[in-house]
């Protein structure tokens, strides 16, 4: 027995002096897993990574995942995409790493594009309008109606439709006489099937007017901004909505008694007053509202300016029928991570509480979707560019809600190639991309929030891209 042990002490001591021997390291052998996470995977769709070029690992779910194969200590990793889902493009960031002394768990799959189809279904020539910006809305007709900054026989701007079919129809060209240019804003229809909106400027003064126009393209110029005797707003850039007196209520960018801004109040004839002037407060009350309004089941306004409140970068704001303003919450406080200049309006969701978008900020500085309840209490639910843009990156416009009880919204920059995005925010806060713009004759930078229309699908305009690069009407499936 005493020989069996001393044989087995001279195999331990071998195995040591073999481990220690001629300088190399007495370090055990170690062994480390690879792995990460994989978002925006369609349905159905499977994804093939490797590792190094080798150790192929087929996914076809979100979630977490692991190479079979293990890393060996103080050794590096690349992972690539090996082969992408079919309709979509897969980025992977915290790729790669050297000298790997413990398990990695950090790499992170996108993948954009896909979850259903994108339609172009009309792309500006700039005869019939350039550079649309704004949403679109579903007429009583049936047929969908919108505007362009730019385009029509002036080049200043047009109001056009488009029927289901693709078929798309110049109403009206902006830049006749004292007509207003510029029509940044979408259009509200009344009961009458008549169309109310907004442009930033022209008019009498230069300074942006409020119009009215027929389903067969008459147009009437109800109001010219900043009459020289009064403390009227200047530049709208956001759509009219309709109260509950019939009235209609809008936001004008500058302007006003102390020249941030308004939130003003027009009759369907044209009389025209200011509700609420900004920078009462030395623009804590904030500033330069960008966003069109919504109103309350009790009449009460909700809005956002661009600027302005405690820290600068905006507010959420409440106004009474009365025309008592309270700041809901200022943007760019003390927690870095809040978002900033939001552009869009807020909705108000099943839960009662308003959500919205802020262009800038949040926690990797490229936007945020975010809650925020009567009280004030804000809470940011998503950040963009967690992903390094590709998850999109700046949203303009505001979210809508899907008959799923999901978010979905634009975002005007990020994606696959760059030039934005239609997303997904599921109510748990999960992010998704369900398209990203800028392949071949596709449209780019969409600004505008989507709208559903009839047929279930969603509808929505391009800033750029198209056919001759002067924007689009879009279709997209889910």
């Amino acid at each position: 027995m005493r020989k069996f042990i001393l044989l087995i002490n001279m195999f331990v001591m071998v195995l040591s002096l073999s481990a220690c021997g001629s300088g190399e390291s007495n370090t055990p052998l170690r062994f480390y897993t690879l792995g990460g996470s994989v978002s925006g995977l369609t349905n159905g769709s499977k994804i093939v990574l490797e590792n190094n070029g080798t150790s192929p690992l087929i996914i076809n779910s979100n979630g977490t995942f692991v190479f079979r194969t293990l890393l060996v200590y103080n050794s590096s990793y690349l992972v690539t995409v090996a082969k992408n889902p079919v309709g979509q493009t897969c980025t992977v960031s915290n790729d790669k790493g050297s000298a790997v002394t413990a398990n990695v768990t950090n790499v992170e799959v996108l993948c954009g594009g896909g979850g259903g189809d994108d339609t172009v279904f009309h792309s500006f020539s700039g005869s019939d309008g350039t550079y649309p910006s704004a949403s679109l809305i579903e007429g009583g007709d049936g047929n969908l109606y919108g505007t362009t900054q730019g385009g029509g026989e002036y080049g200043n701007g047009t109001v056009f439709k488009i029927e289901f079919s693709g078929k798309e129809t110049l109403l009206h060209s902006f830049g006749a006489g004292s007509d207003g240019t510029i029509a940044d804003a979408g259009l509200v229809e009344d009961s009458n099937g008549d169309f109310y909106g907004t442009t930033s400027r022209g008019g009498e003064y230069g300074s942006g007017t409020v119009f009215k126009i027929t389903s067969s393209g008459d147009e009437t110029v109800l109001h010219s901004f900043d009459a020289p005797t009064s403390s009227d707003g200047q530049y709208p850039q956001a759509s009219l909505i309709i109260g509950g007196d019939g009235n209609f209520y809008g936001t004008t960018f500058l302007g006003g008694e102390y020249g941030d801004g308004t939130v003003f109040k027009i009759t369907n004839s044209g009389h025209e007053s200011v509700v609420y002037s900004f920078g009462r407060s030395g623009d804590f009350d904030g500033a330069n509202p960008y966003a069109s309004l919504i109103i309350d089941s009790s009449g009460n306004f909700y809005g956002t300016t661009e600027f302005g409140g405690e820290s600068g970068d905006g507010t959420v704001f409440k106004i009474t029928s009365s025309g008592d303003e309270t700041v809901l919450h200022s943007f760019g406080g003390p927690t870095s991570s809040d978002g900033e200049n939001p552009y869009a309006s807020l909705i108000i969701g099943g839960d009662g509480n308003f959500y919205g978008t802020t262009f800038a900020g949040g926690e990797f500085g490229n936007g945020t979707v975010f809650k925020i309840e009567a009280s004030g209490e804000e809470t940011v639910r998503y950040s963009f560019g967690n992903s390094g843009s590709s998850d999109g990156a700046n949203p303009y416009a505001s979210l809508i809600i899907g008959g799923d009880g999901n978010f979905y919204g634009t975002t005007s920059l990020g994606g696959a190639n760059g030039y934005g995005t239609v997303f997904m925010i599921e109510t748990s806060g999960e992010e998704s991309v369900l398209y990203s713009f800028g392949a071949a004759s596709d449209g780019k930078y969409p600004q505008a929030s989507l709208i559903i229309g009839g047929d279930g699908n969603f509808y929505g305009t391009t800033h750029n891209g198209g056919a001759g690069g002067y924007g689009t009407v879009f279709k997209f499936s889910p």
